[in-house]
């Protein structure tokens, strides 16, 4: 068993770092180095991998974002002592910016099958932050409402969003972020006339 000992210990060192900083600063393929509030995340290993195509296939880059975000969010939740998830809050956000939505109106929303939704409203209301109420209207038609307990909820999951969101104020700028959030409307609009 050869080997250099400087170089075993420089690998060993590599991966810690890696293991340490991980890639949601990343958001680029073929940017070897970020740096982000005093630290920095080099992509040691990730520079032998070629994606090939892939680099310029746009749906696979915003999956690939999303895994390196949802990493930091995780990473973030474990610290956090009010451990919201954002999977767990847009729907009563939603719900408390639109008072009497109905869960489909929910569910074309956030691109959701009806049975999911039916499931986080479902826990949300075991946890008494929602209330199901037929329309006055539409006997047909349920609305949905924010309990106090839910409205509450809703208040402790903008604070932690907004902490969470801030980080990204570093990478990247007012104007990029603007950018950013039109283009991904675009392409969310083409996709939803496509599927019509």
């Amino acid at each position: 068993m050869g080997g250099d000992p400087g170089e075993a210990e420089g690998g060993l060192k590599a991966r810690r770092r890696a293991t340490r900083l991980d890639g949601c600063t990343r958001l680029a393929l073929g940017q070897p180095r970020v740096i982000l509030k005093g630290w920095t995340w080099e992509t040691d290993v990730k520079k032998s991998v070629d994606f090939g195509a892939m680099s310029t296939h746009i749906a696979f880059q915003i999956h690939l974002t999303w895994r390196a975000i949802r990493k930091r969010f995780l990473a973030d939740a474990r610290l956090s002592e009010d451990r919201i998830t954002r999977g767990s809050y847009a729907v009563p956000i939603l719900i408390g910016i639109n008072p009497g939505v109905s869960p489909q109106e929910i569910a074309a929303a956030l691109y959701l099958d009806a049975s999911k939704v039916t499931l986080l409203l479902r826990d949300m209301e075991k946890a008494g932050h929602v209330d199901r109420k037929p329309s006055p209207s539409d006997g047909r038609r349920v609305e949905l409402h924010l309990t106090d307990s839910g409205a509450a909820f809703v208040a402790r999951a903008m604070a932690e969003g907004k902490r969470l969101e801030s980080r990204w104020n570093e990478i990247l700028s007012d104007d990029e972020t603007a950018e950013l959030i039109r283009l991904l409307a675009k392409i969310r609009r083409g996709h939803s006339s496509d599927t019509a």
